[in-house]
């Protein structure tokens, strides 16, 4: 008998320069954007929607990174078959023990990118590493909640966010973040970028004739 393991799926990891001062940026002008008195979302976040809306230069500059970087995930081949590509995303401010449920953005987006302008953690760390707050990718195949077989244990890939780094996947993958420790009271930021793509027809012919 032939074992064959599969988890299908793809995930990028890109990792900008940080000494532009881009993330700086980012964090100052989302916090000017955010009342952090007003009651919080959920489990703690609090939310900023319409980011890629902003004229704001360092906004602009991240979403020029993200198409780069969308564009660099897809490959020259799948870039031929899209039309278009849609960017819309929100800012999360999260403070102590604040912490994400894992969620699909299936809905939302094609591709869901997860970019962190800040930091608690030492940067040297491998990106598969547990971090503060640690961001967590679910192995897509399985739900979370369905029983496995003895052998079939729960597959993971953490991540410990630090400045610069971007996170590209597929809509339908599940992610998280566990609780976020902040001892100094500063807020953790993370920024969701959806992306939705519009096929040409070449692509439809392909995949689906």
């Amino acid at each position: 008998m032939d074992i064959i393991n599969l988890w299908p799926t793809r995930i990028g990891v890109h990792q900008f320069d940080t000494s532009d001062g881009l993330d700086h940026r980012l964090r100052k002008l989302i916090l000017s954007k955010m009342d952090l008195t007003e009651a919080p979302v959920d489990q703690g976040e609090r939310r900023l929607y319409g980011l890629f809306d902003m004229e704001e230069d360092c906004i602009q500059q991240l979403a020029s990174r993200i198409f780069e970087a969308v564009q660099t995930y897809l490959g020259p081949q799948a870039c031929e078959m899209i039309d278009e590509i849609e960017l819309s995303g929100r800012a999360l401010v999260i403070q102590d023990r604040a912490f994400i449920n894992t969620h699909v953005d299936r809905d939302e987006a094609d591709i869901v990118c997860t970019y962190f302008p800040t930091t608690d953690v030492n940067v040297d760390l491998p990106v598969n590493s547990k971090g503060n707050p640690t961001f967590v990718i679910e192995d897509p195949s399985r739900h979370l909640q369905e029983k496995r077989l003895p052998f079939e244990h729960r597959q993971s890939f953490f991540v410990a966010p630090r400045p610069g780094l971007l996170l590209v996947m597929p809509g339908h993958v599940p992610h998280n973040q566990h609780p976020y420790n902040a001892p100094s009271g500063e807020p953790h930021i993370q920024i969701v970028a959806n992306i939705k793509l519009t096929y040409s027809d070449e692509h439809y012919l392909l995949n689906h004739g």
